[in-house]
């Protein structure tokens, strides 16, 4: 249901093979702001 609602919104886009679904982010802002979140939260590698 969680899924459905974010690819519902466009910010997850997803693709079906065979009896799976795939999902990736579908909105390059969303990418943008998971990788700020990343520099500003997580210590680097």
């Amino acid at each position: 249901q969680h899924l459905a609602i974010l690819r519902d919104k466009g910010i997850l886009a997803s693709r079906k093979d065979a009896n799976r679904v795939y999902y990736r982010v579908g909105d390059h802002r969303t990418l943008r702001l998971i990788s700020m979140m990343k520099e500003l939260f997580c210590e680097p590698e």
